[in-house]
């Protein structure tokens, strides 16, 4: 952890162990035990494992609380918080590139979390980057998350209770995407999506054209930016 001054300048650093060896690859700062302090959850490289270290609202963080996984095979390759089933409690939603799927977590208020559940983003897929917002305007939050095996995103339809429905494809993205955000970039009430990469000068931003019901896909119109 790397500390401000207040006035832009980033200071001295204090390291805090995240468990075994293994590289920690994706993090996301919330408050895991409703104690009104930071907390700092991590996604693992090789590992199974979310690791939640609690904060003491001082800067410093008590020992790593190891929550696994039902996997084999891990990548955590991104990582978010956010209560996804209203009950108070943050969850963390991960995905798993190494397994093709996002794992939902839903938090107990303590830094520990209930069995992970699981929902597949397509075969061989490799699920890299995600953002988690309401996509079909029915008031739930829905997940999408960027394929780089498969040059697509895949979209899960929230039901609101820490569940997900199967997922649906945009296709067309380019090759070498890493990172997307949703945001609502021409202010229709709708949010869109954007994405970027390695192998384009380009960013580039999907349009939510939807007039659907809860129950039927949105559309996307693609524009790209230089």
């Amino acid at each position: 952890v790397l500390f401000g001054d207040g006035n832009g300048f980033i200071g001295g650093h204090t390291r805090f162990s995240t468990g075994q060896n293994d590289p920690s690859w994706s993090l996301v700062v919330g408050d895991f035990d409703n104690d009104r302090q930071l907390d700092i959850a991590i996604g693992k490289f090789y590992v199974p494992q979310i690791v939640v270290l609690l904060g003491y609202g001082s800067g410093s963080f008590g020992p790593p609380i190891i929550n696994e996984l039902e996997s084999v095979i891990f990548f955590a390759s991104w990582i978010d918080a956010v209560d996804i089933n209203d009950d108070g409690y943050l969850d963390v939603i991960v995905t798993n590139a190494g397994l093709d799927n996002v794992a939902v977590l839903l938090g107990k208020g303590d830094g520990t979390f209930q069995p992970s559940m699981t929902f597949s983003t397509g075969l061989t897929t490799a699920p890299y980057s995600g953002a988690i917002e309401d996509f079909n305007g029915d008031g739930v939050l829905d997940i999408a998350v960027l394929n780089f095996a498969t040059l697509n995103v895949a979209v899960l339809l929230g039901y609101g209770n820490g569940t997900f429905g199967p997922y649906m494809i945009l296709p067309g993205i380019f090759r070498g995407v890493f990172a997307m955000v949703a945001a609502d970039f021409n202010r229709d009430g709708r949010m869109d999506i954007a994405y970027a990469g390695l192998q384009s000068q380009t960013a580039t931003i999907l349009l939510n054209t939807c007039e659907c019901c809860e129950q039927e896909f949105f559309n996307m119109s693609r524009t790209t930016h230089q």
